[in-house]
């Protein structure tokens, strides 16, 4: 028995899906922020990225995995 996608798309899913997909927008705007300020104040060009600008990257990466995974869930329910 097929359900029909009307069924499915429920609207707890679809607050899970805008909310995921603004929170995946709003910590791409942080990581940009992040990797600019880090120009800005200690950019060489034969260093690599160093403490505290790649901590705070390494967490803003593990959120976007979170919100991608809220993402993805709500479009199954799609």
């Amino acid at each position: 028995m097929e359900v029909a996608r009307s069924e499915r798309w429920s609207p707890t899913a679809h607050r899970l899906g805008i909310a995921s997909a603004i929170g995946i927008f709003g910590i791409g705007v942080c990581y940009v922020a992040v990797i600019a300020l880090w120009m800005i104040i200690e950019a060489t060009p034969r260093e690599p990225i160093g403490d505290p600008y790649l901590a705070v990257m390494e967490v803003l990466t593990i959120l976007s995995a979170l919100a991608l995974a809220g993402l993805v869930i709500a479009l199954w329910f799609f």
